[in-house]
Parts: C-alpha cells; structure tokens; sequence
C-alpha cells in the first residue's frame, strides 16, 4: 500500500438527514486511487442514527479506508482533535458532516500539490448552499501564492473546511481546536496561518457548505457565543506575545480581533440582564486593550466606534446590534 495523501476528518454529530450525502461525497472520488486517501467518521456520541446511516454506506465501498473512532462527547474540536491523532494522511481536510465536497477535488488537490510542492497550508473556495437549494455564484480570481496574513487581510470567512493543512505542520506546532467554544475555526486559523511557512491560494470552489437554520452562524446570541468570542480575543492576544509581528502583522491582527470584539459588544445588549452586566463587567475590566484593537485597526468606522464606546456603551451597543440584524436580514 503507498503513502496515503489525504485524511478527510468528519466528526459525527445529530447529522443523520445529511450523513449520507456528505459520506458519499467523499467516497466517490474521480481519478484518484482510493489506496491515497482515507475517511476518519468520529462519532462523537450521537444520539440519533447517523453512524449507523454512515456505516450502511460505507459497506458499500469496501474498496475505501475508512475508519470510525467513536469517543465520549466532547463537541465539534474535541471530535476534530480525535480525528487527527487517528489520522496517518500527509494532509489534513476536516469536513462538517452535513456538508459536502465536489467529485474531483481530490483529484485536482493531488494534481494541484503535485505541481506546486509541499505547503503547510492550501486554501480553496466554497458554495454556500441554503436549505431551499439556492447556492451562492462564484466570483473570479488566480491561483497564487500568499502569505498566511494576506489571506487574513482578505479574508473573513475562516473555516477549518475550505483548507488543506500539512499534518506535520499542525503537529510541529501543537495547533489543536480549542474545546468547549464555539469560533474554534477563527481561533484555529488565525493562529496557523499566522505562524505557517508557506500558504497556496487555490481559487477553485471544492466545498459544499450547507447553511443550515440552526446552525451556530444563523442562531442568536447565547452565553457560550459571548464567552467564546471573549475568549477567542483573548486567547489570540496571547498567543501573539510570543511571536513578534510587524507593524502590517499587528493591524490584520487587530482589524481581525476588532470585528469580534464588535460582535461580543453586541452580544452585551442583547443577552438577558445578569449575563449583560457579567460581560460588560468583563469588558470594562480590560477595556483599554479593548478598545485599542479599534483605534489601532487602521479602519475609520473602527476609530470612530472606539471614540463613540468611550462616550456612551450602552447607546453604542445598541446601536451596533440593530445595524447587526439588518446586516443579516439583508444577507439572509
């Protein structure tokens, strides 16, 4: 048996009205030898009948690795941690498993890795599909070579699917998801982009993503939501005390941390009163740094909502969370 290219990380969750088709995806594979890839199903303690849907299938495909690993809950970055210690492919693609990945994109990663070498990072492009199956029109753009904080520059949408990673890269440098918050693909990524040594832009839409009604990015605000975007900030901050960033390094940084930290102030004035008050309590315990992610982004609506933050939070607040809902009415 040769060396195995490629593990397709899935962790299994409540998903068994779209195991099947993300499974399938991944089974069915054109050009490509099913000896050079494997699928890792982490069953994450599903209470319903999605492993057992998956596992029919993969009876089917005998001629394909497949493992399952089951564990003890532990939510979507516990599962994904399982996932890669199981894993014995030279690069990792971790897949939702209500989501799907086109026919060839195996094929044309294989080909597209082969012409271009060994990368710690390969980034590509998604569908967003809604539930009434409208998906979203490609844009046009090259395939090229970036920096990690170019790609953050440029983009906002972070998912942990829309990539490849080198598995020796994540391993050298202990990236693990952190567990027991929701963001964990922001907090992942910023991280490994940051600090990868080569990062491949290829602008071919491979992936598949569902945009499910609860889903976490269409849900309201929550407790966990709020800790999450408070840890992920400071979890970030902190991280980077070890690694010296330029000037240009610091204002991606920031700009990126800013847009969170908007939507945890939003999260204030929403949240029932006691959670309220808890979290503004947080925010004004370190308010200063806070509120320099804002001014030091080197964004004019940043700056301004800073210097507006300082004069009234509470009307501030507000006011972002109607601007908020309006931007995801539009965008619904």
């Amino acid at each position: 048996m040769g060396m195995i290219l490629f593990s397709l990380v899935l962790p299994v969750y409540k998903v068994e009205s779209y195991i099947e088709k993300s499974v399938l995806s991944c089974l069915v594979q054109e050009d490509i030898n099913p000896s050079e890839y494997e699928i890792i199903l982490v069953d994450d303690e599903t209470p319903d009948h999605s492993i057992e849907i998956a596992m029919k299938l993969v009876e089917k495909y005998s001629f394909c690795q497949v493992k399952v690993v089951h564990r003890i809950n532990g939510g979507l970055s516990a599962a994904r941690n399982t996932g890669l210690q199981s894993a014995n492919g030279k690069y990792i693609w971790f897949i939702d498993s209500d989501d799907w990945i086109a026919p060839n994109s195996l094929c044309l990663l294989k080909q597209k890795l082969k012409e271009i070498g060994d990368v710690d990072i390969l980034s590509f492009k998604h569908y967003v599909c809604k539930a009434n199956g409208e998906i979203s029109l490609p844009d046009k753009g090259n395939d090229q070579w970036m920096t990690g904080f170019e790609y953050l520059s440029k983009n906002t949408f972070l998912s942990a699917c829309e990539r490849l990673y080198r598995k020796e890269f994540i391993i050298d440098n202990q990236l693990l998801f952190a567990e027991g918050y929701v963001w964990e693909d922001a907090q992942f990524n910023i991280r490994a982009l940051a600090i990868c040594s080569s990062h491949y832009y290829f602008h071919t839409y491979l992936y598949f993503y569902l945009r499910r009604e609860s889903s976490i990015t269409t849900a309201g605000i929550s407790e966990k939501m709020e800790m999450s975007r408070f840890y992920l900030i400071d979890s970030i901050s902190e991280f980077f005390l070890c690694y010296p960033l330029t000037s240009y390094q610091k204002i991606i940084i920031n700009r990126i941390l800013a847009g969170h930290l908007l939507a945890a102030i939003v999260g204030i004035s929403e949240l029932p009163k006691d959670l309220s008050e808890r979290y503004k309590e947080k925010f004004c315990s370190n308010k200063k740094y806070y509120l320099s992610l804002l001014s030091n982004s080197e964004d004019i609506k940043y700056y301004l909502i800073s210097i507006l933050l300082k004069i009234s939070f509470p009307f501030i607040s507000r006011l972002l969370a109607i601007k908020m809902k309006k931007i995801i009415k539009n965008n619904g």
